[in-house]
Protein backbone atom coordinates (compact mmCIF):
# COMPACT_ATOMS: atom_id res chain seq x y z
CA UNK A 1 0.00 0.00 0.00
CA UNK A 2 0.56 3.78 -0.64
CA UNK A 3 0.93 6.60 1.87
CA UNK A 4 -0.82 9.57 0.84
CA UNK A 5 2.00 11.86 0.71
CA UNK A 6 3.31 9.39 -1.85
CA UNK A 7 0.32 9.74 -3.76
CA UNK A 8 -0.10 13.81 -3.81
CA UNK A 9 3.93 13.95 -4.70
CA UNK A 10 3.57 11.72 -7.71
CA UNK A 11 0.08 13.32 -8.77
CA UNK A 12 1.62 17.11 -7.75
CA UNK A 13 4.84 16.19 -10.70
CA UNK A 14 2.79 14.56 -12.95
CA UNK A 15 0.27 17.46 -13.39
CA UNK A 16 3.13 20.62 -13.48
CA UNK A 17 5.44 18.68 -15.22
CA UNK A 18 2.55 17.19 -18.16
CA UNK A 19 1.29 20.87 -18.77
CA UNK A 20 4.41 22.90 -18.51
CA UNK A 21 5.77 19.90 -21.57
CA UNK A 22 2.41 20.70 -23.06
CA UNK A 23 2.92 24.37 -23.49
CA UNK A 24 6.22 23.96 -24.25
CA UNK A 25 5.06 21.50 -27.29
CA UNK A 26 2.62 24.19 -28.21
CA UNK A 27 4.74 27.21 -28.24
CA UNK A 28 9.12 25.35 -29.52
CA UNK A 29 7.83 21.97 -30.89
CA UNK A 30 4.53 23.47 -32.72
CA UNK A 31 6.56 25.94 -34.76
CA UNK A 32 7.20 23.98 -37.62
CA UNK A 33 3.23 23.60 -37.87
CA UNK A 34 1.72 26.18 -36.65
CA UNK A 35 4.40 29.39 -37.98
CA UNK A 36 2.10 32.10 -36.53
CA UNK A 37 3.50 32.71 -32.82
CA UNK A 38 -0.04 34.81 -31.86
CA UNK A 39 -1.56 31.16 -32.85
CA UNK A 40 0.27 29.17 -30.92
CA UNK A 41 0.13 31.60 -27.99
CA UNK A 42 -3.91 31.60 -28.39
CA UNK A 43 -3.53 27.78 -28.49
CA UNK A 44 -1.37 27.26 -25.27
CA UNK A 45 -3.79 30.24 -23.33
CA UNK A 46 -6.32 27.37 -23.34
CA UNK A 47 -4.14 25.55 -21.29
CA UNK A 48 -3.66 28.63 -18.96
CA UNK A 49 -6.66 28.46 -16.66
CA UNK A 50 -6.31 24.63 -15.34
CA UNK A 51 -2.19 24.41 -15.26
CA UNK A 52 -2.42 27.60 -12.93
CA UNK A 53 -5.42 26.17 -10.96
CA UNK A 54 -3.37 23.05 -10.54
CA UNK A 55 -0.22 24.53 -9.56
CA UNK A 56 -1.71 26.92 -7.19
CA UNK A 57 -3.18 23.89 -5.41
CA UNK A 58 -0.10 21.74 -5.59
CA UNK A 59 2.13 24.44 -4.66
CA UNK A 60 -0.03 25.60 -1.49
CA UNK A 61 -0.29 22.54 -0.24
CA UNK A 62 2.97 21.82 -0.10
CA UNK A 63 3.51 25.14 1.55
CA UNK A 64 1.10 24.39 4.17
CA UNK A 65 2.06 20.38 4.93
CA UNK A 66 5.81 21.64 4.77
CA UNK A 67 6.40 21.87 9.07
CA UNK A 68 3.51 18.59 9.38
CA UNK A 69 4.77 14.94 10.82
CA UNK A 70 4.47 13.18 6.98
CA UNK A 71 0.80 12.21 6.55
CA UNK A 72 1.74 8.51 6.66
CA UNK A 73 -1.68 7.56 5.80
CA UNK A 74 -1.71 4.44 3.95
CA UNK A 75 -4.36 4.29 1.31
CA UNK A 76 -5.65 1.89 0.13
CA UNK A 77 -4.92 -0.36 -3.69
CA UNK A 78 -8.55 0.77 -5.29
CA UNK A 79 -7.50 4.49 -4.49
CA UNK A 80 -4.16 4.45 -5.46
CA UNK A 81 -5.37 3.08 -9.07
CA UNK A 82 -8.07 5.19 -9.32
CA UNK A 83 -5.94 8.02 -8.75
CA UNK A 84 -2.87 7.58 -10.59
CA UNK A 85 -4.52 5.97 -13.49
CA UNK A 86 -7.19 8.87 -14.12
CA UNK A 87 -4.14 11.13 -13.46
CA UNK A 88 -2.03 9.34 -15.71
CA UNK A 89 -4.80 9.16 -18.73
CA UNK A 90 -5.48 12.62 -18.59
CA UNK A 91 -1.51 13.58 -18.85
CA UNK A 92 -0.67 11.09 -21.40
CA UNK A 93 -3.62 12.66 -23.40
CA UNK A 94 -2.69 15.83 -23.30
CA UNK A 95 0.95 15.05 -23.98
CA UNK A 96 -0.01 12.60 -27.36
CA UNK A 97 -2.36 15.52 -28.62
CA UNK A 98 0.14 18.42 -28.26
CA UNK A 99 2.71 16.47 -29.49
CA UNK A 100 1.24 13.86 -32.49
CA UNK A 101 -0.25 17.32 -34.06
CA UNK A 102 -1.53 17.50 -36.74
CA UNK A 103 -1.40 13.54 -37.44
CA UNK A 104 -3.71 13.19 -35.15
CA UNK A 105 -6.12 15.81 -34.04
CA UNK A 106 -6.60 16.72 -36.91
CA UNK A 107 -4.60 19.19 -39.79
CA UNK A 108 -6.30 22.63 -38.75
CA UNK A 109 -5.82 24.51 -36.00
CA UNK A 110 -9.42 24.83 -35.10
CA UNK A 111 -9.71 20.95 -34.65
CA UNK A 112 -6.22 21.19 -32.36
CA UNK A 113 -7.77 24.38 -30.56
CA UNK A 114 -11.19 21.93 -30.33
CA UNK A 115 -9.37 19.33 -28.90
CA UNK A 116 -7.42 20.60 -26.19
CA UNK A 117 -10.63 22.27 -24.81
CA UNK A 118 -12.24 19.03 -24.52
CA UNK A 119 -9.02 17.58 -22.76
CA UNK A 120 -8.76 20.63 -20.40
CA UNK A 121 -12.88 20.69 -19.59
CA UNK A 122 -12.13 16.50 -19.00
CA UNK A 123 -9.27 16.75 -16.86
CA UNK A 124 -10.78 19.94 -15.00
CA UNK A 125 -13.87 18.28 -14.05
CA UNK A 126 -12.71 14.92 -14.19
CA UNK A 127 -9.55 15.28 -12.06
CA UNK A 128 -11.00 17.79 -9.92
CA UNK A 129 -12.61 15.54 -7.08
CA UNK A 130 -8.44 13.89 -6.51
CA UNK A 131 -7.12 17.22 -6.83
CA UNK A 132 -9.29 18.79 -3.98
CA UNK A 133 -8.72 15.01 -1.91
CA UNK A 134 -5.12 15.85 -2.33
CA UNK A 135 -4.26 18.99 -2.54
CA UNK A 136 -7.37 21.13 -1.43
CA UNK A 137 -9.69 23.89 -3.54
CA UNK A 138 -8.35 24.43 -6.55
CA UNK A 139 -8.84 28.20 -7.46
CA UNK A 140 -10.22 28.97 -10.65
CA UNK A 141 -8.30 30.45 -12.87
CA UNK A 142 -10.06 32.91 -15.64
CA UNK A 143 -8.17 34.39 -18.81
CA UNK A 144 -9.73 37.00 -20.63
CA UNK A 145 -8.91 36.52 -24.01
CA UNK A 146 -8.72 40.20 -25.17
CA UNK A 147 -5.88 41.13 -22.96
CA UNK A 148 -4.43 37.59 -21.54
CA UNK A 149 -4.74 38.78 -18.12
CA UNK A 150 -5.51 36.19 -15.78
CA UNK A 151 -7.94 36.15 -12.42
CA UNK A 152 -7.95 34.03 -9.22
CA UNK A 153 -11.57 32.98 -8.47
Amino acid sequence: MMNRDRVRLIVGLAIILTHICALWGIIVWQSEYIPSSTERLDLAMLLIPVSAGYFVAVVRSAIETKSAANDNTSVNPNYTAVVLLVTLAFCAALLFSVFKYPAIVGPTIVEFRRWLVVLEIGFGTGFGLIAEDLFGRVEKIIVRPEDGAANLR
